[in-house]
């Protein structure tokens, strides 16, 4: 016995295709906008950490032939 599947057709182009549309303003666009200015900092507070400790790390491990 074969199983049937139904197959949808293909949606029509939506009507506001090659318009912009206006940015929303109001709290959501603030969340957004400050949710990520907070993961810019952390990426960078990161990478600063990471970059100041790779020296100590490499060293405690013996693998200073290894780090250029």
């Amino acid at each position: 016995m074969a199983i049937k599947q139904r197959v949808k057709p293909a949606a029509a182009p939506a009507a506001t295709e090659g318009v912009e549309l206006p940015v929303r303003p109001g709290r959501p666009r603030q969340l957004l906008t400050v949710s990520l200015m907070v993961a810019m900092g952390v990426v960078a507070l990161e990478g600063t950490v990471v970059t100041t400790a790779l020296p100590t790390i490499v060293g405690e491990l013996k693998g200073l032939s290894l780090y250029p």
